[in-house]
């Protein structure tokens, strides 16, 4: 079972990174600003937690076949308390789990904004050190670049009919944010 959740965790990493491909195609049609567009990076985050559950998932599954005793006796220890830790229902174990287990949290994403031939003129990670109105434009950007995926993919000419709503975050919208939304 430790070999399947490993597999999964590697399959719904790659397909982050497949879903965040199609959403870039959709950022590709769109301006952000005049002359440029928005293309997002899928970044590993570097979670002590997170690299140490990869490393014990590892060293667990590793010398599977082996016949020798300490490496046996080694890969059982590991094992065990990867158990006896994932099925801990303490708080604190708890979150570290879902930390481990959730790989959205496994990942970042870092826009970056392009001209017409590829080239790099910002780098947005969040949205520190930027104006009220780059956040806004960015988070604007890119829901708009992720709602066109989840109701059209890229092949329809139009988005299929969905209620969308969204929060109080976006009810100081500028219009011209929502008109290039």
């Amino acid at each position: 079972n430790l070999a399947s959740l490993n597999t999964h965790l590697r399959q719904a990493r790659n397909e982050i990174r497949e879903r965040m491909e199609l959403v870039n195609e959709g950022l590709r049609q769109a301006e952000f600003n005049r002359g440029t567009y928005l293309c997002i990076d899928v970044g590993d985050r570097q979670l002590p937690d997170v690299q140490a559950f990869k490393r014990e998932i590892h060293e667990a599954l590793s010398y599977a076949w082996t016949e020798e005793r300490e490496m046996a006796e080694r890969r059982f220890m590991i094992l065990r308390l990867l158990v006896e830790r994932l099925g801990d229902q303490d708080p604190q174990q708890r979150r570290w789990r879902e930390t481990v287990l959730d790989v959205r949290q496994h990942v970042e994403f870092i826009a970056r904004e392009l001209d017409a031939d590829g080239g790099e003129i910002e780098v947005y990670r969040g949205g520190a050190g930027k104006s009220g109105g780059q956040r806004q434009k960015l988070a604007t950007t890119c829901l708009a670049a992720a709602l066109r995926y989840q109701l059209g993919g890229t092949d329809a000419h139009a988005p299929s009919y969905a209620a969308v709503i969204l929060d109080e975050a976006f009810d100081k919208s500028d219009n011209e944010f929502t008109a290039l939304a």
